[in-house]
């Protein structure tokens, strides 16, 4: 549009339907739908004008001590820093270099680690033989190279090439 121009009547009404649903109404703080803002993008300035708008507010006494009352083993969901997900069993292990940002780790891959005597890398994937994904002995897990090998290995296990197996628990005593 040249500078100086005006939108048309039904330029603007075009607008209007386009964006009729970009208003927040009492509709979109139902649980599960997204708010406005969400998928934007906002530049470097603005993301820091949103965190020094946020500097210095605290939450009120009773609010924080609600709060600190529900962390770790005050929680009433606290099973002594194990808890499933998806099926794998996860292990709250803070100081592990590999840790999600809860602090959790999958106890296969810290088994396989405790066998090769090292950290597995991001990229590198742990395969339950049994298909159990609670049978996390080193008997039954496979360790590969890659995302790529494992899921080869899943579509037919002699495609997967003996370099590509960091750890073989089928070769165990």
């Amino acid at each position: 549009m040249i500078k100086g121009t005006k939108h048309t009547q039904e330029t603007i009404n075009k607008m209007k339907i386009a964006h009729k649903n970009d208003k927040p109404n009492k509709s979109s703080f139902k649980k599960g739908c997204k708010g406005t803002w969400f998928g934007k993008k906002f530049s470097e300035e603005h993301k820091e004008n949103m965190s020094e708008s946020r500097k210095g507010k605290h939450y009120s006494p009773n609010t924080e001590f609600k709060i600190n009352q529900l962390k770790g083993s005050h929680n009433f969901n606290w099973n002594n820093g194990v808890y499933n997900h998806e099926g794998y069993i996860n292990i709250l292990y803070r100081s592990h270099p590999k840790a999600k940002k809860n602090g959790y780790i999958a106890r296969s891959r810290l088994v396989v680690e405790k066998e090769i005597n090292r950290f597995l890398e991001q990229e590198e994937s742990v395969h339950h033989i049994n298909e159990n994904k609670k049978d996390d002995c080193p008997k039954n897990l496979l360790a590969f190279a890659s995302e790529s090998a494992h899921q080869r290995f899943h579509h037919n296990p002699h495609n997967v090439k003996p370099r590509e197996i960091i750890f073989d628990g089928r070769y165990l005593i």
